[in-house]
């Protein structure tokens, strides 16, 4: 039940007032001004008499507007329209004239008003919520460099047709109206990294990664797997951090909790969303694998295995847009396969490295993610970019690619020749990397 303040020092007034309001609403009144502000805001609307103080209420109609957001109604005399034009300008939600039997409307008018401030307050927080998302959308292409933009401007100029720029446009547009989110990173990814920050041991991670069932069991069957696997089976979550170790528990945390993002709500793309997800995990391994095979051990910002699992993070994002505008019905009619390929070829690198960096990843995890196709547009060239380029041109050719074609040249690559890796390295890694993906990629499909 709604709580209504009366603000008046007519007694007569206060009983009609409480005889009609009280079948529906708590009343609550007060003679004097001298109301705790504090405990204004546990009413819901508040009637503030024109007779109440000595500057007619309208000090009053001020206060309490500014120490509770309820709305407030001014009771003005019939003969001095001045008092009502006043009290919006104090703060008044409305006003009521006491003109003839106007208590007998006090009901209707209160509920009319707290109906209407609410409708008024779900609008603000709306528009609040949306210029949020559109400040979101100007700091994810704000991030992108103009050399950059160019470059892309340029491939969906070569590659992509006049009518999927018009998608990409509506893309943007329906970004900017709030009708699509950002995805956020895991919370389970940050509390990890807090822990890790922190210095924790095996069994405050054990109690974090507790807390997720299906986290914990991965964790307990990768620990299991022929990869890792000892003399013992191991049964507990504390085990198999135990075995794991904390550096490799967190990447497999960080898989994981990343597996979840790999959904799309048209079926049509959920082939395609598990030639990612599988090109993704297999290069998380590659980059892993190459950059400790390296005869100079780098120093990296992030882990190669992490730069491996998220560099097409971006096309990700895309193909659970256009997804989800098409549920929408907000194109002409579906979008082909191979028009959504050549958006997400063209634009994946933009976006992706934009939320990266919204998601506060380094600088090379994001470079990682905007030149992995394109290593010429880079400056400079970090060793980080030259190992996932490589190592994204390495898991193509064993078969896990996101679309099909022809099987790239690894030797002749650039970033082969940069990085001094040799046939018989190359060929090493492709076969741990085959070989994690038939022991340790089936557990985490």
């Amino acid at each position: 039940m709604n709580k209504v303040l009366i603000a008046s020092r007519e007694v007569e007034e206060m009983a009609k007032f409480k005889k009609h309001l009280e079948p529906g609403f708590e009343v609550f009144s007060i003679a004097l001004p001298d109301y705790p502000e504090q405990g204004l805001r546990m009413f819901d609307v508040a009637l503030i008499d024109h007779g109440f103080t000595e500057s007619s209420g309208i000090d009053y109609v001020g206060k309490v507007s500014k120490a509770a957001h309820i709305p407030v109604l001014m009771l003005t005399p019939p003969d001095d329209p001045k008092c009502a034009i006043e009290a919006i300008r104090a703060g008044a939600f409305n006003y009521i004239v006491k003109f003839g039997h106007y208590e007998e409307v006090l009901p209707v008018a209160i509920d009319e008003a707290i109906s209407r401030f609410n409708e008024r307050q779900e609008m603000k927080t709306t528009i609040d919520s949306l210029n949020k998302r559109i400040a979101e959308l100007e700091e994810l292409l704000g991030a992108i460099p103009k050399k950059t933009l160019e470059h892309v401007h340029k491939l969906a100029s070569d590659n992509v047709s006049g009518k999927n720029t018009d998608i990409v446009k509506e893309i943007v547009s329906r970004f900017k109206q709030g009708e699509i989110n950002l995805p956020s990173i895991p919370q389970i990814n940050v509390k990890f990294q807090e822990l890790i920050d922190r210095g924790a041991d095996y069994r405050q991670i054990s109690e974090l990664l507790k807390q997720d069932v299906a986290i914990a069991s991965k964790l307990i069957m990768v620990s299991n797997s022929p990869l890792y696997r000892g003399v013992d089976i191991n049964r507990t979550l504390e085990q198999a951090i135990s075995r794991l170790g904390i550096a490799v528990t967190q990447q497999y945390v960080n898989v994981i909790s990343n597996r979840a993002l790999y959904t799309v709500s048209q079926k049509k793309y959920v082939p395609l969303i598990e030639r990612l997800w599988q090109h993704s995990l297999s290069c998380a391994f590659a980059c892993q694998t190459v950059a400790s095979s390296l005869e100079t051990k780098p120093q990296f910002d992030n882990d190669p295995f992490i730069l491996g699992l998220l560099h097409d993070i971006g096309k990700l994002i895309l193909l659970q847009v256009i997804g989800e505008l098409e549920n929408k019905g907000k194109f002409v009619a579906e979008i082909p396969i191979g028009e959504v390929l050549k958006i997400t070829e063209a634009y994946h690198g933009q976006f992706g490295s934009a939320l990266l960096k919204r998601w506060k990843f380094a600088s090379g995890c994001t470079q990682a993610a905007l030149y992995h196709d394109n290593l010429n547009e880079a400056d400079p060239i970090s060793k980080e970019l030259l190992v996932v380029h490589f190592a994204n041109l390495l898991v193509k050719s064993l078969g896990f690619a996101f679309t099909n074609g022809n099987s790239p040249d690894i030797q002749s690559a650039q970033s082969a020749q940069l990085l001094k890796i040799e046939p018989p390295v190359a060929e090493a890694v492709k076969q741990e990397t085959l070989r994690y993906m038939d022991e340790v990629g089936k557990v985490l499909f």
